[in-house]
Protein backbone atom coordinates (compact mmCIF):
# COMPACT_ATOMS: atom_id res chain seq x y z
CA UNK A 1 0.00 0.00 0.00
CA UNK A 2 3.12 2.21 1.01
CA UNK A 3 5.68 3.04 -1.09
CA UNK A 4 9.03 1.50 0.55
CA UNK A 5 11.03 4.36 0.00
CA UNK A 6 12.32 6.75 2.60
CA UNK A 7 10.64 10.48 2.86
CA UNK A 8 12.37 13.09 1.30
CA UNK A 9 15.07 14.71 4.03
CA UNK A 10 12.98 16.59 6.80
CA UNK A 11 9.36 16.19 5.73
CA UNK A 12 7.18 13.76 7.12
CA UNK A 13 4.09 12.53 5.99
CA UNK A 14 1.14 13.11 7.63
CA UNK A 15 -3.01 11.72 7.18
CA UNK A 16 -5.59 13.42 8.70
CA UNK A 17 -9.11 12.67 9.29
CA UNK A 18 -11.99 14.36 10.87
CA UNK A 19 -15.36 12.91 11.78
CA UNK A 20 -17.82 16.07 11.44
CA UNK A 21 -21.67 15.84 12.32
CA UNK A 22 -22.28 15.57 8.27
CA UNK A 23 -19.61 14.26 6.86
CA UNK A 24 -16.16 12.59 7.32
CA UNK A 25 -12.54 14.64 5.51
CA UNK A 26 -9.36 13.33 4.84
CA UNK A 27 -6.06 15.08 4.16
CA UNK A 28 -2.19 14.73 3.40
CA UNK A 29 0.31 16.96 4.18
CA UNK A 30 3.85 16.68 4.24
CA UNK A 31 5.80 18.76 7.22
CA UNK A 32 8.89 20.11 7.44
CA UNK A 33 10.63 21.03 10.81
CA UNK A 34 10.48 24.96 11.46
CA UNK A 35 13.90 26.57 10.73
CA UNK A 36 14.35 27.85 14.13
CA UNK A 37 11.95 27.98 17.28
CA UNK A 38 9.02 29.44 17.10
CA UNK A 39 9.00 29.28 13.10
CA UNK A 40 5.94 28.03 11.22
CA UNK A 41 6.62 24.28 9.68
CA UNK A 42 6.57 24.44 6.07
CA UNK A 43 3.23 22.39 4.64
CA UNK A 44 2.44 20.54 1.42
CA UNK A 45 -1.33 19.69 1.09
CA UNK A 46 -0.91 16.41 -1.39
CA UNK A 47 -4.69 15.52 -1.17
CA UNK A 48 -7.63 17.20 1.14
CA UNK A 49 -11.57 16.44 0.27
CA UNK A 50 -14.84 15.84 2.44
CA UNK A 51 -17.36 13.26 2.24
CA UNK A 52 -20.58 14.17 2.89
CA UNK A 53 -23.28 11.99 5.35
CA UNK A 54 -26.33 11.39 4.51
CA UNK A 55 -29.18 14.18 4.84
CA UNK A 56 -31.60 12.59 7.47
CA UNK A 57 -35.26 13.67 7.78
CA UNK A 58 -34.91 13.65 11.21
CA UNK A 59 -31.78 12.52 13.51
CA UNK A 60 -31.85 9.14 15.48
CA UNK A 61 -28.57 8.19 16.71
CA UNK A 62 -28.08 4.74 15.67
CA UNK A 63 -28.75 5.81 12.16
CA UNK A 64 -26.15 8.08 12.18
CA UNK A 65 -23.87 5.91 13.57
CA UNK A 66 -24.14 4.11 10.60
CA UNK A 67 -24.30 6.93 8.24
CA UNK A 68 -20.75 8.20 9.39
CA UNK A 69 -19.44 4.79 8.86
CA UNK A 70 -20.26 4.63 5.50
CA UNK A 71 -18.96 8.02 5.09
CA UNK A 72 -15.82 7.27 6.83
CA UNK A 73 -15.20 4.16 4.86
CA UNK A 74 -15.46 6.15 1.74
CA UNK A 75 -12.95 8.75 2.98
CA UNK A 76 -10.58 5.88 4.16
CA UNK A 77 -10.98 3.96 0.25
CA UNK A 78 -10.38 7.59 -1.49
CA UNK A 79 -7.07 8.08 1.16
CA UNK A 80 -5.51 4.85 -0.15
CA UNK A 81 -5.98 5.65 -3.32
CA UNK A 82 -4.24 9.10 -3.26
CA UNK A 83 -1.38 7.60 -1.03
CA UNK A 84 -1.06 5.03 -4.00
CA UNK A 85 -0.81 7.84 -7.13
CA UNK A 86 2.81 8.44 -7.92
CA UNK A 87 3.10 11.74 -7.06
CA UNK A 88 2.32 10.62 -2.91
CA UNK A 89 4.09 7.77 -3.27
CA UNK A 90 7.64 9.69 -4.00
CA UNK A 91 6.93 10.89 -0.61
CA UNK A 92 7.54 7.46 1.35
CA UNK A 93 5.14 5.81 4.00
CA UNK A 94 2.83 7.83 6.29
CA UNK A 95 4.04 8.09 9.47
CA UNK A 96 1.29 9.82 11.42
CA UNK A 97 -2.40 9.00 11.23
CA UNK A 98 -4.43 11.93 13.46
CA UNK A 99 -7.90 11.19 13.69
CA UNK A 100 -10.12 14.48 15.03
CA UNK A 101 -13.73 14.14 16.41
CA UNK A 102 -16.15 16.68 16.02
CA UNK A 103 -19.50 17.63 17.37
CA UNK A 104 -21.59 16.00 18.64
CA UNK A 105 -19.32 12.59 18.69
CA UNK A 106 -17.55 13.78 21.66
CA UNK A 107 -17.98 15.20 24.76
CA UNK A 108 -15.44 17.56 26.95
CA UNK A 109 -14.70 19.98 29.89
CA UNK A 110 -11.69 21.97 31.05
CA UNK A 111 -11.70 21.63 34.97
CA UNK A 112 -9.26 23.42 37.04
CA UNK A 113 -7.83 21.74 40.02
CA UNK A 114 -5.51 24.07 42.50
CA UNK A 115 -3.64 23.14 45.61
CA UNK A 116 -2.65 26.37 47.93
CA UNK A 117 -0.04 26.05 50.97
CA UNK A 118 1.06 28.49 53.57
CA UNK A 119 4.68 28.05 52.78
CA UNK A 120 6.03 27.57 49.48
CA UNK A 121 6.87 23.82 48.45
CA UNK A 122 8.15 22.04 45.55
CA UNK A 123 6.39 20.88 42.56
CA UNK A 124 6.81 17.32 41.43
CA UNK A 125 5.49 15.27 38.44
CA UNK A 126 3.54 12.95 41.17
CA UNK A 127 1.83 16.45 42.32
CA UNK A 128 0.63 16.94 38.89
CA UNK A 129 -0.10 13.47 37.94
CA UNK A 130 -2.60 13.48 41.43
CA UNK A 131 -4.26 16.93 40.18
CA UNK A 132 -5.05 14.77 36.45
CA UNK A 133 -5.80 11.79 37.40
CA UNK A 134 -8.59 13.17 40.39
CA UNK A 135 -9.93 15.41 37.37
CA UNK A 136 -10.11 12.93 35.24
CA UNK A 137 -11.77 10.03 37.52
CA UNK A 138 -14.35 12.91 38.35
CA UNK A 139 -15.14 13.84 34.81
CA UNK A 140 -15.38 9.95 33.94
CA UNK A 141 -18.12 9.47 37.04
CA UNK A 142 -19.54 12.84 36.08
CA UNK A 143 -23.50 12.87 35.63
CA UNK A 144 -22.44 14.77 31.89
CA UNK A 145 -20.85 11.55 30.70
CA UNK A 146 -23.09 8.94 32.22
CA UNK A 147 -26.15 10.47 30.79
CA UNK A 148 -25.07 11.73 27.74
CA UNK A 149 -27.02 10.50 24.32
CA UNK A 150 -23.87 10.42 22.21
CA UNK A 151 -21.97 8.18 25.11
CA UNK A 152 -24.14 5.23 24.56
CA UNK A 153 -21.12 2.75 26.07
CA UNK A 154 -18.39 3.17 28.44
CA UNK A 155 -16.67 6.47 27.88
CA UNK A 156 -13.12 6.16 26.10
CA UNK A 157 -10.98 8.61 27.72
CA UNK A 158 -9.28 10.43 24.14
CA UNK A 159 -7.41 13.45 25.36
CA UNK A 160 -6.50 14.89 29.06
CA UNK A 161 -4.11 17.80 28.34
CA UNK A 162 -3.38 20.74 30.58
CA UNK A 163 -4.22 23.61 28.51
CA UNK A 164 -2.18 25.83 32.03
CA UNK A 165 -0.55 25.43 34.70
CA UNK A 166 -0.19 28.62 37.11
CA UNK A 167 2.21 29.12 39.78
CA UNK A 168 1.19 31.89 42.00
CA UNK A 169 -0.85 33.19 39.44
CA UNK A 170 1.77 33.10 36.83
CA UNK A 171 1.60 30.80 33.80
CA UNK A 172 4.59 28.27 33.38
CA UNK A 173 5.62 25.87 30.45
CA UNK A 174 7.87 23.86 33.00
CA UNK A 175 6.25 23.73 36.46
CA UNK A 176 8.09 20.38 37.35
CA UNK A 177 11.22 21.51 40.38
CA UNK A 178 9.92 24.99 40.71
CA UNK A 179 8.73 26.21 44.04
CA UNK A 180 5.17 27.86 44.65
CA UNK A 181 2.72 28.14 47.56
CA UNK A 182 0.21 27.92 44.68
CA UNK A 183 -0.10 25.84 41.66
CA UNK A 184 -3.65 25.74 39.49
CA UNK A 185 -4.06 23.23 36.51
CA UNK A 186 -6.27 23.66 33.80
CA UNK A 187 -7.42 20.19 32.25
CA UNK A 188 -8.88 19.63 29.27
CA UNK A 189 -10.90 16.28 28.87
CA UNK A 190 -12.51 14.82 26.59
CA UNK A 191 -14.49 10.99 26.38
CA UNK A 192 -16.45 9.45 22.84
CA UNK A 193 -18.62 6.81 23.04
CA UNK A 194 -16.55 2.97 23.15
CA UNK A 195 -18.37 1.59 20.29
CA UNK A 196 -18.30 4.91 18.08
CA UNK A 197 -14.32 4.86 19.16
CA UNK A 198 -13.80 0.98 18.11
CA UNK A 199 -15.62 1.28 14.91
CA UNK A 200 -13.44 4.25 13.82
CA UNK A 201 -9.97 2.78 15.05
CA UNK A 202 -11.38 -0.39 13.37
CA UNK A 203 -11.66 0.93 9.89
CA UNK A 204 -8.77 3.05 9.57
CA UNK A 205 -6.37 1.01 10.93
CA UNK A 206 -7.24 -2.06 8.45
CA UNK A 207 -6.85 0.21 5.86
CA UNK A 208 -4.26 2.69 7.07
CA UNK A 209 -2.36 1.45 10.16
CA UNK A 210 -1.87 2.07 14.01
CA UNK A 211 -3.41 5.70 14.71
CA UNK A 212 -0.97 7.93 16.43
CA UNK A 213 -3.75 10.20 18.17
CA UNK A 214 -6.97 10.92 18.31
CA UNK A 215 -8.16 14.72 19.21
CA UNK A 216 -11.32 16.67 19.76
CA UNK A 217 -12.30 19.82 17.46
CA UNK A 218 -12.38 22.13 19.93
CA UNK A 219 -9.31 21.84 21.75
CA UNK A 220 -7.81 21.75 17.83
CA UNK A 221 -9.21 24.70 16.94
CA UNK A 222 -7.98 26.41 20.30
CA UNK A 223 -4.78 25.30 19.93
CA UNK A 224 -4.39 26.28 16.37
CA UNK A 225 -5.65 30.12 17.07
CA UNK A 226 -3.90 30.29 19.79
CA UNK A 227 -0.68 29.95 17.53
CA UNK A 228 -2.17 32.03 14.71
CA UNK A 229 -3.07 34.81 17.87
CA UNK A 230 -0.03 34.35 20.37
CA UNK A 231 -1.20 37.50 22.44
CA UNK A 232 -3.37 35.81 24.81
CA UNK A 233 -6.84 37.29 24.40
CA UNK A 234 -10.80 36.79 25.22
CA UNK A 235 -12.96 35.33 22.62
CA UNK A 236 -15.66 32.55 21.51
CA UNK A 237 -15.41 30.09 18.86
CA UNK A 238 -18.72 28.88 16.89
CA UNK A 239 -17.85 26.37 14.94
CA UNK A 240 -20.70 25.39 12.50
CA UNK A 241 -21.11 22.20 11.21
CA UNK A 242 -23.96 20.30 9.38
CA UNK A 243 -25.77 18.92 12.44
CA UNK A 244 -24.19 20.57 14.72
CA UNK A 245 -23.08 24.38 15.95
CA UNK A 246 -20.21 24.49 19.24
CA UNK A 247 -19.12 27.62 20.70
CA UNK A 248 -16.41 27.78 22.84
CA UNK A 249 -15.37 30.02 25.86
CA UNK A 250 -11.59 31.51 25.48
CA UNK A 251 -10.58 33.46 28.65
CA UNK A 252 -6.88 34.30 29.83
CA UNK A 253 -5.61 31.79 27.24
CA UNK A 254 -7.03 29.01 28.32
CA UNK A 255 -10.28 27.30 26.68
CA UNK A 256 -13.16 27.09 29.51
CA UNK A 257 -16.76 25.86 28.42
CA UNK A 258 -17.44 24.32 24.83
CA UNK A 259 -21.36 23.97 24.20
CA UNK A 260 -22.84 22.59 21.73
CA UNK A 261 -26.13 22.90 20.06
CA UNK A 262 -28.63 20.90 17.62
CA UNK A 263 -28.62 23.56 14.94
CA UNK A 264 -26.33 23.54 11.76
CA UNK A 265 -26.45 24.52 8.20
CA UNK A 266 -28.69 20.94 7.56
CA UNK A 267 -31.07 22.60 10.05
CA UNK A 268 -31.50 25.49 7.58
CA UNK A 269 -31.59 23.58 4.09
CA UNK A 270 -34.67 21.11 6.34
CA UNK A 271 -36.50 24.41 7.08
CA UNK A 272 -36.34 25.08 3.34
CA UNK A 273 -36.73 21.64 2.10
CA UNK A 274 -40.09 21.26 4.79
CA UNK A 275 -41.49 24.99 3.71
CA UNK A 276 -40.73 24.69 -0.14
CA UNK A 277 -42.07 21.08 -0.33
CA UNK A 278 -38.87 20.45 -2.00
CA UNK A 279 -36.11 17.83 -1.65
CA UNK A 280 -32.24 19.29 0.01
CA UNK A 281 -30.40 19.36 -3.41
CA UNK A 282 -32.96 22.22 -4.33
CA UNK A 283 -33.39 23.62 -1.00
CA UNK A 284 -29.51 24.75 -0.96
CA UNK A 285 -30.05 25.89 -4.74
CA UNK A 286 -32.65 28.11 -3.42
CA UNK A 287 -30.78 29.17 -0.72
CA UNK A 288 -27.97 30.25 -2.55
CA UNK A 289 -30.52 31.72 -4.66
CA UNK A 290 -31.83 33.66 -1.77
CA UNK A 291 -28.74 34.94 -0.21
CA UNK A 292 -27.02 35.97 -3.32
CA UNK A 293 -29.50 38.59 -4.49
CA UNK A 294 -32.49 40.93 -3.32
CA UNK A 295 -35.73 39.69 -3.20
CA UNK A 296 -37.81 40.97 -6.14
CA UNK A 297 -40.69 38.39 -7.42
CA UNK A 298 -43.27 37.29 -5.10
CA UNK A 299 -41.65 33.80 -5.49
CA UNK A 300 -38.22 35.01 -4.29
CA UNK A 301 -40.37 37.52 -1.10
CA UNK A 302 -41.82 33.99 -0.15
CA UNK A 303 -38.03 32.20 0.19
CA UNK A 304 -37.11 35.32 1.65
CA UNK A 305 -39.67 34.60 4.30
CA UNK A 306 -38.80 31.32 4.84
CA UNK A 307 -35.23 32.08 5.62
CA UNK A 308 -35.70 34.77 8.10
CA UNK A 309 -37.60 32.34 9.77
CA UNK A 310 -34.79 29.99 10.57
CA UNK A 311 -32.55 32.79 11.17
CA UNK A 312 -35.13 33.34 14.00
CA UNK A 313 -34.70 29.83 14.99
CA UNK A 314 -31.15 29.69 15.19
CA UNK A 315 -30.75 33.46 16.58
CA UNK A 316 -32.42 31.58 19.67
CA UNK A 317 -30.19 28.55 19.80
CA UNK A 318 -27.13 30.67 20.06
CA UNK A 319 -28.96 33.11 22.49
CA UNK A 320 -29.71 30.18 24.81
CA UNK A 321 -25.77 29.03 24.34
CA UNK A 322 -24.59 32.89 25.34
CA UNK A 323 -26.93 32.26 28.16
CA UNK A 324 -25.39 29.01 29.39
CA UNK A 325 -21.73 30.18 28.57
CA UNK A 326 -21.83 33.57 30.55
CA UNK A 327 -23.70 32.44 33.79
CA UNK A 328 -23.54 35.05 35.58
CA UNK A 329 -20.84 37.43 33.76
CA UNK A 330 -20.15 38.38 30.47
CA UNK A 331 -18.64 37.16 27.07
CA UNK A 332 -15.95 38.59 25.11
CA UNK A 333 -17.06 40.37 22.40
CA UNK A 334 -14.75 38.40 19.22
CA UNK A 335 -16.02 35.61 17.84
CA UNK A 336 -14.82 33.38 15.50
CA UNK A 337 -16.81 32.05 13.30
CA UNK A 338 -15.62 28.22 11.34
CA UNK A 339 -18.09 27.20 8.62
CA UNK A 340 -18.60 26.23 5.11
CA UNK A 341 -17.67 28.84 2.84
CA UNK A 342 -22.04 29.08 1.54
CA UNK A 343 -22.69 29.17 5.00
CA UNK A 344 -20.37 31.18 6.63
CA UNK A 345 -22.15 34.79 5.83
CA UNK A 346 -25.41 34.00 6.91
CA UNK A 347 -24.09 32.44 10.04
CA UNK A 348 -22.15 35.27 11.27
CA UNK A 349 -25.16 37.53 10.64
CA UNK A 350 -27.10 35.56 13.15
CA UNK A 351 -24.45 35.79 15.33
CA UNK A 352 -23.90 39.57 15.18
CA UNK A 353 -27.28 40.14 15.61
CA UNK A 354 -28.23 43.23 18.50
CA UNK A 355 -30.24 40.97 20.18
CA UNK A 356 -27.38 39.36 21.43
CA UNK A 357 -25.55 42.79 22.76
CA UNK A 358 -26.84 41.66 25.93
CA UNK A 359 -24.30 38.95 26.54
CA UNK A 360 -20.92 40.82 25.54
CA UNK A 361 -18.35 42.61 27.88
CA UNK A 362 -18.98 45.98 25.38
CA UNK A 363 -22.71 45.74 25.47
CA UNK A 364 -21.97 45.54 21.54
CA UNK A 365 -23.21 42.86 18.96
CA UNK A 366 -20.88 40.42 18.78
CA UNK A 367 -17.91 41.72 16.67
CA UNK A 368 -17.90 38.50 14.38
CA UNK A 369 -14.43 37.48 12.33
CA UNK A 370 -14.88 34.50 9.80
CA UNK A 371 -12.00 31.96 9.48
CA UNK A 372 -11.87 30.98 5.87
CA UNK A 373 -9.01 28.76 4.32
CA UNK A 374 -8.00 31.88 2.26
CA UNK A 375 -7.83 34.02 5.21
CA UNK A 376 -5.80 31.46 7.01
CA UNK A 377 -3.62 31.61 3.88
CA UNK A 378 -2.37 34.60 4.84
CA UNK A 379 -1.71 34.04 8.62
CA UNK A 380 -0.09 31.05 7.74
CA UNK A 381 0.97 30.09 3.97
CA UNK A 382 -0.87 30.05 0.70
CA UNK A 383 -1.06 25.90 1.52
CA UNK A 384 -3.87 26.75 4.08
CA UNK A 385 -5.97 27.72 1.30
CA UNK A 386 -5.92 24.25 -0.48
CA UNK A 387 -8.34 22.96 1.77
CA UNK A 388 -11.89 22.92 1.11
CA UNK A 389 -13.09 24.80 4.58
CA UNK A 390 -11.45 26.16 7.44
CA UNK A 391 -12.34 23.54 10.21
CA UNK A 392 -10.09 21.48 8.14
CA UNK A 393 -7.18 23.84 7.66
CA UNK A 394 -7.36 24.41 11.08
CA UNK A 395 -7.06 21.13 12.06
CA UNK A 396 -4.20 20.37 9.50
CA UNK A 397 -2.62 23.39 11.25
CA UNK A 398 -2.61 21.60 14.43
CA UNK A 399 -1.44 18.31 13.45
CA UNK A 400 1.31 19.79 11.24
CA UNK A 401 3.19 21.37 14.12
CA UNK A 402 2.62 18.43 16.04
CA UNK A 403 4.40 16.15 13.96
CA UNK A 404 6.79 19.06 13.43
CA UNK A 405 7.78 18.99 16.82
CA UNK A 406 8.13 15.44 17.12
CA UNK A 407 11.04 15.32 14.57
Amino acid sequence: MFSSLGPASSEKLTALIEIGSGSVAAALLTVSSPTKEGDHSPMSVLYAKRHPMALMDTIDFKHFVISMQQALKAAVEDLEKALGEKVVKRRGRVEDIHVVFGAPWYLSRTKVSTVVEEKPFTVTDSMLEGLNKGAIDEFLASAEVTSGEQIEHKPKLIEHRPVQVLLNGYPTGKPHGKKASTVSVALYESVVSTGVFQSVFDTVYRSLGKVTAFHSASLMYFKSLSTLFPEPDNYLIANVEQEVTEVSLVEGDVIRETVSTPMGTNHLLRGITTSRKTVPEEALSLYLLATSMRASTGEEKALEAHLEKERVKALSSFAKTCTTLAGTKTLPSTLYIVAAPEFSTWFAGVFSDSSCAQYTSLGDPFIVKPLTPEFLATLYGAELGQFPDAQLALEALYVGKIAADAS
